[in-house]
């Protein structure tokens, strides 16, 4: 037996003892950035510890239960997919992270950034890509470490085009 299910578009086949989809599943999506108004530097980075990234905008939300507040991913069960990276202008050394604030834990460490006698037009992007398997919800930081502390424009320097300046980016697929 064979149906079609039209408002999620699969087509499904019964085993004969359940419902089975036809070829891939779809994954489901979320994108989360930090976004500011053009003209609009991406904020200070921070030397001396690890800190949070600030997203503040939601691109797409494809996974159920899925949410962004105050900067703070939250998660329902799943075994996910990430990529992400953010700009640093200016500073030395720099890294980023997805920390699982839940179980204060590192879940996914990123690339190594690194600029001998940076100057502030010097602009690097770190990024990291992973995948892990949560057993419940959980809620997640994009974070990130500088050696050097430069104000206004550390987390990245606008360019004035008149459209939305967009500094950090996290795609997180839910692939199980």
């Amino acid at each position: 037996q064979l149906c079609y299910l039209e408002a999620t578009g699969v087509v499904q086949y019964y085993t004969g003892s359940a419902w089975a989809t036809v070829g891939p599943s779809t994954a489901s999506v979320s994108i989360f950035s930090v976004s500011q108004s053009s003209g609009t530097n991406g904020g200070t980075a921070t030397s001396g510890s690890w800190l949070k990234i600030g997203l503040n905008t939601t691109v797409v939300n494809g996974i159920t239960s899925c949410t962004l507040t105050s900067g703070v991913i939250s998660l329902p069960a799943g075994t996910y997919t990430v990529e992400a990276s953010n700009p640093f202008a200016g500073v030395n050394d720099c890294k980023i992270k997805l920390y699982n604030t839940t179980d204060a834990a590192d879940t996914i460490i990123g690339t190594s950034g690194s600029q001998s006698g940076a100057t502030a037009t010097q602009v690097i992007r770190t990024s990291l890509l992973g995948v892990f398997t949560s057993a419940g919800t959980k809620n997640y930081e994009l974070q990130y470490r500088v050696s050097s502390t430069l104000a206004n424009y550390g987390l990245g320097i606008n360019n004035s085009f008149g459209v939305a300046e967009n500094y950090a980016l996290i795609t997180i697929t839910k692939t199980a």
